[in-house]
């Protein structure tokens, strides 16, 4: 996902998505994602997170993604995401987090 963005060791993940173009060169993507680790343990490598999971849950939680993009030149992508991340039952405390970020980008 684009907020969480793990590295894919002690995880299972399942994602589901769905996309529309909305006009010739603009196109709206939903993805959802899964994250429950093999084996319940207090590290998730390499994550955007700054919760760490206690180790005693496997179930690390959801994220929703929303990718807006569009396609005015050839070479010129822009790219508009939001995120939404809810914790499972491997943190503590769970705090739901949030990601907004634009994306501009040159192919060359």
């Amino acid at each position: 996902g684009e907020l969480l963005e793990p590295e894919l060791a002690n995880l299972h993940i399942w994602t589901v998505g769905v996309g529309k173009r909305l006009a010739r060169r603009t196109s709206l993507d939903l993805v959802l994602h899964g994250y429950r680790q093999v084996e319940a343990r207090s590290l998730l490598h390499d994550t955007e997170l700054d919760d760490r999971p206690t180790g005693l849950d496997r179930e690390i939680g959801w994220e929703l993604d929303a990718v807006f993009g569009w396609r005015r030149l050839a070479e010129w992508d822009l790219e508009i995401v939001g995120a939404y991340f809810r914790p499972g039952d491997a943190f503590q405390r769970p705090d739901d987090a949030f990601l907004a970020k634009a994306q501009l980008r040159y192919r060359f």
